[in-house]
Parts: C-alpha cells; structure tokens; sequence
C-alpha cells in the first residue's frame, strides 16, 4: 500500500536554514528501486502546513515494492535549496527488507512457527549457555540433581529391600520393616538387662532370639 513521509525539510543551500516554501518542480524528486533505474516520483511533494518547511513526500503502493528504495532531492532548476537523498527499508511483506512490520505492536505466527521458535530458544539456552548463573546452567544442575535423587532413592529403595529381608525373612508373619526392627530393639534391651548376647532378627537361629520368641508375643500381650 502506499506511503507518506510527514516532515522532511529541505535545506537553504544560501543560508544553511530549512527553506520555508521551497519551490519544488517535476524531476526534482527521482526513486530508485533496488539499484534500479532513477524515475520521477509520481506525486510531486506538497509542503504541510503551507508557508512552513515541513514537506509530505507520498509514495505509492507501485514505488514501494522493492527492499531498498533512494529518493533523490535535486533542485533542477537551480540552487535553490541543498541536494539530499533518503534511504527506505521496507517492512512487513515477504518480499520488504524486513519481513516482519517492526512498527506493528504484534507479529503473527503459525503454531508451528512458534514451536520452532520457542524450540530453537529452549536449544540454545540448554547447549550455549552453561556458564554459572544462567538459565542454561541451572536447567543443566537441575538435570543432574534430578539423575543424583533417582540414583539416591533406587538405593535407598534396595538398602530398605534388604533390611526387609534381613529382619523379616519370610517368615516375619508379614511384619513391616518398622515393626520388625521394634521388636528387635525391644527384646535386646531386655538381653541386655540380662547380659546376654544381643540378636539381629526375630528369625535368626541363635538361643537368645529363641528364649525371646518362646516368650515375646505373651509378655507383650499381658
């Protein structure tokens, strides 16, 4: 779509100050397209507000297909006022400079245009960027504390596996862990009243832990 350049100036080549009217004639303002051919601007520039020094440069949809467009300012005529050019990148179309209107508060994209986006961030962040206090490293120390607790908890879990069997056998009567270990400590401090020789399970086959059995559940019970 076609565009206008609000405000430009033009400067008094006599006395160095923005010219106020200046005069402006057809092959004053020329525009290359891409390094193309120099061609007349279609609309003559109008100066806004009239009597000031603030020109309107209009540009139409036709001469803003290109990514890099020159306009330029060359007084024809004369001397009047400074030669000057201006350089247009444009934006927001497939074929601008600019793919994507810089000027626009918000960009639109695909889902999968943001899926890649986003993934491409999250690849970087991961593998770029590990040095300490960056996102990078904390998600890499968060990767390897995670590995440490799972090794962590599987060996806890087979140490309490173990002390399973070790107290309950297979014949603990079905006896947790914590209730086995109970009775144990229950029947060494009374071994140890006795100065015998303290047990290790209720299931081992020693005389103090079959004195405890013969007489556990009773004494415990009463």
């Amino acid at each position: 779509e076609g565009w206008t350049l609000h405000g430009h100036q033009l400067v008094d080549r006599t006395t160095g100050q923005y010219k106020v009217t200046p005069t402006l004639a057809a092959g004053d303002f020329k525009i290359e397209k891409d390094g193309g051919a120099a061609a007349n601007l279609a609309t003559l520039p109008a100066v806004e507000p009239a009597g000031g020094s603030s020109l309107d440069i209009a540009f139409s949809a036709a001469e803003l297909q290109a990514e890099h467009i020159v306009l330029r300012l060359v007084d024809a005529a004369g001397a009047e006022w400074n030669d000057d050019a201006i350089h247009i990148f444009t934006v927001g179309d497939p074929s601008a400079y600019f793919p994507f209107d810089l000027f626009s508060g918000t960009v639109a994209l695909s889902a999968a245009s943001q899926g890649a986006v986003t993934g491409g961030v999250w690849d970087e962040l991961v593998a770029n960027h590990l040095v300490p206090e960056t996102f990078g490293a904390q998600e890499l120390d968060t990767n390897v504390a995670v590995t440490d607790i799972q090794a962590k908890v599987l060996e806890l879990k087979t140490l309490i596996e173990e002390l399973s069997d070790s107290i309950g056998g297979g014949g603990g009567g079905g006896l947790t862990p914590a209730e086995a270990l109970s009775q144990v400590r229950v029947a060494n401090l009374a071994l140890q009243k006795l100065g015998a020789t303290e047990i290790v399970s209720m299931d081992e086959d020693t005389r103090e832990r079959r004195a405890i059995t013969r007489c556990y559940t009773m004494l415990r019970d009463r």
